[in-house]
């Protein structure tokens, strides 16, 4: 089972119910978002020995801010040890302590934690020339099982993409990296311990290129499929 499924069967079986049960007038989201190599669906036997389990997502808009440590309570007192032979409560890398991984904020707070910026509004061009590809898909690219809010999508809509003018930057500041000297074929060395240290500044510029290549796609596509 891939970490999303799981995410989504652990909040339709589990988490869903007692919000129902305790809170059925609250509008909230809810998703596998934030950190995480199952929010791209990623996920393999390798990276499940680490920050992978019953994780999720709970959002409510800025209006019901004030449920945050109402539902926050209600998950510590409701949810169970394990769901289908996996522990509710575990350590990531970032936490040992052995606690249910159900991220509880307003939407808001939880796209500043990621973005290092509010996104409320309208981004400036210092905030879009902060923000990284990482960030931005914590926010954007995990599924989401349920939106009853009035900003999640608003807000993962914005992050789509660049506005016109920061992709042109962005682009111009790329190209720039590409004419720096070292990504240009260089003279014969005078000798080996050279001729090492230049056959390397290549291929480290190379695997430049391609990563940037690469983050570039998977960036467009995510976004694409975050639209969708």
């Amino acid at each position: 089972m891939s970490g999303g499924e799981l995410s989504r069967r652990f909040y339709a079986d589990v988490v869903a119910p007692l919000l129902a049960e305790a809170m059925p007038g609250l509008g909230y989201a809810a998703g596998r978002l934030g950190s995480g190599s199952d929010v791209l669906g990623f996920d393999d036997a390798m990276s499940r020995d680490h920050d992978w389990g019953c994780r999720l997502s709970l959002l409510v808009d800025e209006a019901d801010r004030d449920a945050v440590p109402q539902i926050t309570g209600l998950l510590e007192r409701g949810l169970p040890d394990s769901y289908r032979g996996y522990l509710v409560r575990f350590p990531v890398t970032w936490d040992p302590a052995l606690t249910h991984k159900v991220e509880v904020a307003t939407v808001a707070g939880f796209a500043a934690s990621r973005l290092g910026v509010d996104p409320a509004g309208e981004l400036s061009v210092p905030d879009w020339l902060v923000l990284t590809g990482q960030s931005v898909l914590e926010v954007i690219a995990g599924p989401v099982f349920a939106d009853r809010t009035s900003e999640l999508a608003q807000v993962r809509t914005a992050l789509r993409w660049y506005p016109p003018d920061i992709e042109r930057y962005v682009l111009a500041a790329g190209w720039r990296s590409e004419g720096s000297p070292a990504h240009y074929p260089i003279p014969p060395a005078r000798s080996a311990g050279t001729a090492y240290r230049r056959v390397m500044e290549q291929m480290t510029a190379w695997m430049a290129r391609e990563v940037r290549a690469g983050c570039c796609d998977a960036s467009r596509q995510a976004a694409s499929q975050a639209g969708s």
